[in-house]
C-alpha cells in the first residue's frame, strides 16, 4: 500500500468532523506559512493534500451546500498547483492565497460544528472561572 493510500485509509475511520478539522488545519497551516519561501514544498503538499481531503470526505457531507463550496475550494486548489511556479514567484498571488485559505479555513470551522462546541465550552469554562 502506497503512502497516499495508508493516509486516505487512516482519515476514511475519522468521524467527518475530525476529516474537516484536518482540512481547517491544512488550510490555517497554508495561510500562515505561504509567505515563507523556505516552505515551498511544505505549502505545496498542504495544497495537494487538502485536495485529497476534500475528495475523501465531501460524499460524506449531508448538506448539498457544503459539498458545493468544497468542491470550489478544490477547484481553486487545483488551478493553484497548476500554476505554482508563477504563482510561488509572486508575493502578491502567495498574499491572496494566504487571505483565501484564511476565509476557507473559518468556514470550513464552521461547517463542523465544533465553533459552536469550543464557544459553548469556553463560556462554561469562564463561569466557573468566575464562582
Amino acid at each position: 500500500m502506497n503512502k497516499r493510500a495508508k493516509v486516505k485509509e487512516q482519515f476514511l475511520h475519522e468521524p467527518v468532523t475530525i476529516q474537516l478539522v484536518a482540512l481547517v488545519t491544512n488550510l490555517a497551516k497554508i495561510s500562515a506559512y505561504i509567505n515563507d519561501t523556505e516552505k515551498e514544498s511544505l505549502i505545496r503538499h498542504l495544497v495537494d493534500e487538502s485536495r485529497f481531503f476534500i475528495d475523501w470526505m465531501a460524499p460524506s457531507l449531508r448538506d448539498f451546500e457544503q459539498q458545493y463550496q468544497l468542491a470550489q475550494y478544490q477547484r481553486q486548489l487545483t488551478q493553484w498547483l497548476s500554476q505554482w511556479e508563477t504563482i510561488w514567484g509572486d508575493p502578491i498571488h502567495r498574499r491572496n492565497i494566504a487571505t483565501e485559505t484564511a476565509r476557507w479555513s473559518e468556514q470550513v470551522w464552521q461547517i463542523s460544528g465544533l465553533r459552536d462546541t469550543a464557544g459553548a465550552f469556553a463560556a462554561n469554562a469562564a463561569q466557573v472561572a468566575a464562582s
